[in-house]
């Protein structure tokens, strides 16, 4: 009795603790992102600029969509729950015209031309769903940081008026909560969709971002990555 009782405790611990059949030891995905940054704080800036200076407003607009790359590694102590650091960084363009306020000749064009780039460094836990051989949702909360970075430069017809872009950068603290799906295709590829909502906190304020993320991840079931 004792050694039946004995045999089934170590039955349960290798159970819990030993990767399943279908839990891949290690996972690494890449692929493309896109983001949708929050820029309404710098909205209201130069709303209050331009308003106590008497000029017309420009119009950045509360949100610029960006164009990226995606990368995560993730390691499975568990079947169900994974240990996951994930790299982000995306990129854009924004024209904000400034002929009301620059006094050129007529047809003229005047505008400031930024180039934003965002990325993004977080780690946490991702629990995945693994009941089924094809389909397996998962969901995942991660901390980190943020870095925002952009520069800028003054066109009139196309062409800068400065030498070099004019160039600020900052680093924030990150909070990414999210989940996706994989599908999977072949025994150690599958393919990924997730979303994200990633807040910042750029200046002491609130940022609200999403990201959508689309690629291919490959499972390992080899030694440990980490």
């Amino acid at each position: 009795m004792k050694k039946a009782l004995l045999l089934s405790v170590v039955l349960f611990v290798t159970c819990q603790f030993s990767p399943a059949q279908d839990q891949p030891r290690w996972e690494l995905f890449a692929g493309y992102q896109y983001t949708r940054l929050d820029t309404h704080d710098v909205q209201k800036s130069l709303d209050l600029v331009t308003s106590s200076s008497g000029l017309p407003p420009l119009d950045l607009g509360n949100h610029l969509n960006l164009n990226g790359w995606n990368v995560s590694l993730q390691e499975n102590p568990l079947n169900w729950i994974g240990l996951i650091f994930d790299v982000g960084g995306s990129y854009g363009k924004k024209d904000v015209n400034l002929a009301p306020i620059l006094l050129l000749p007529p047809g003229t064009t005047e505008v400031i031309r930024l180039k934003p780039s965002f990325y993004t460094y977080a780690g946490g836990p991702q629990f995945t769903y693994r009941k089924n051989s094809r389909f397996q949702p998962f969901g995942r909360v991660l901390l980190g940081l943020a870095y925002a970075r952009a520069s800028g430069n003054v066109l009139v017809d196309g062409l800068p008026t400065l030498t070099s872009d004019l160039t600020q950068h900052q680093i924030a603290f990150d909070f990414t909560a999210g989940g996706g799906i994989d599908y999977h295709f072949q025994k150690h590829w599958a393919a990924r969709v997730s979303a994200d909502y990633i807040r910042t906190y750029f200046q002491s304020l609130n940022q609200n971002n999403a990201r959508v993320s689309v690629g291919l991840t490959y499972r390992g079931n080899g030694l440990s990555t980490f």
